[in-house]
């Protein structure tokens, strides 16, 4: 009878156990989502306003993010432009954008993850540019030229 009831105990300290642990885990997903947003919002802020500054950044990304992609609904004419990456390739993107989002900057894993955004953001001649991520991490240039900043 003892070991019946030390059993029964011992599975429900490890049934709440995990749970707990899944919490955890989501809870710490989301605030490094957080920080993420505000790093690049933050970086962006301030890097636009100082003309001819060059910031190479790095960010610590979710596991799950294979991409972070931004795009300038003001861009030129990306049949102008050379290297543009293919919006065919990034269809789940160009539906959230082409619902008017006003977001501009979203990460992506097998589709849109989560998305943000940052005012005064320009990627050159193309419309998006995305950034494949490389051990969670995302490797990006930020330049400011007074008024926007520019991401390369």
């Amino acid at each position: 009878f003892a070991y019946a009831i030390t059993s029964v105990l011992i599975v429900t300290i490890f049934v709440i156990g995990y749970k707990y642990m899944g919490n955890v885990k989501g809870a710490q997903e989301s605030s490094s989502l957080l920080l993420l947003k505000n790093s690049i919002k933050n970086d962006i802020a301030r890097i636009k306003n100082d003309y001819g500054s060059l910031s190479k950044k790095e960010y610590l990304l979710p596991n799950d993010v294979q991409e972070v992609c931004f795009v300038d609904k003001k861009g030129k004419n990306p049949l102008l432009c050379r290297g543009c990456q293919k919006s065919t390739d990034y269809m789940s993107m160009i539906e959230v954008i082409s619902n008017n989002a006003t977001n501009n900057v979203f990460l992506l894993d097998e589709s849109v993850k989560s998305t943000l955004r940052v005012d005064n953001l320009k990627i050159g001649c193309c419309t998006f540019r995305c950034f494949k991520t490389n051990n969670n991490r995302l490797r990006i240039k930020i330049e400011g030229d007074g008024k926007y900043a520019t991401i390369s």
